[in-house]
């Protein structure tokens, strides 16, 4: 197991907590909150003095971070953008957050957060999207990624390497070759490595 970081920070109560992220996990260590978080496979557990006790969530600060990097999204092809798309990312228009942005965020979060979900819409609009979560995944946090489903061989490959869950919001257009099913098929993908 190879230590990548190792944090001491100070918890809402004024206690002092020892984060570590190595190449496996992300742990957090204090008498009063705790948690650990498998980049594998996703497990995440907290708790306080005991196993039992859930922890006092105040003490803690973010474990996941939910960052929006593309507002392009075409939606599914041959129907169009969703309309019910809560962030009204539903065109051909907007704007992609470059990857030096990111790093200037992403930089600034604190050593607790253990996952990025990232908002992406249609993924080949995005021309530094891997590059931002080949330096989120780099730097010991798993990006996950909400998706409407349009995705190529390539692009399949990719979110199955490098992220860690992936949700589509469109499943059931007849048109689209990976979204039913997606979170399975990554799966399956996964093991024959």
């Amino acid at each position: 197991m190879e230590i990548k970081k190792v944090h001491k920070i100070t918890l809402a109560d004024g206690s002092v907590a020892l984060v570590v992220n190595d190449d496996k996990k992300i742990s957090l260590l204090n008498e009063n909150y705790n948690f650990v978080f498998h980049k594998k496979d996703g497990f995440f557990a907290r708790w306080g003095k005991t196993m039992e006790d859930d922890g006092d969530l105040e003490l803690g600060l973010p474990e996941i971070a939910d960052i929006e990097i593309a507002e392009v999204c075409e939606g599914v092809p041959g129907i169009g953008p969703c309309a019910f798309c809560y962030k009204s990312n539903t065109g051909f228009k907007g704007t992609n957050m470059s990857l030096e942005t990111f790093k200037t965020i992403f930089d600034k979060l604190p050593p607790t957060v253990t996952q990025i979900a990232f908002g992406c819409g249609t993924l080949r609009k995005h021309p530094e999207m891997w590059d931002i979560f080949k330096y989120s995944k780099d730097n010991g946090v798993t990006p996950n990624l909400t998706i409407n489903g349009d995705v190529d061989d390539d692009e399949f490959d990719k979110i199955a390497d490098m992220c860690g869950a992936c949700a589509c919001s469109v499943y059931n257009a007849p048109n689209l070759k990976y979204s039913p099913n997606i979170k399975r098929k990554i799966k399956l993908k996964r093991k024959k490595k």
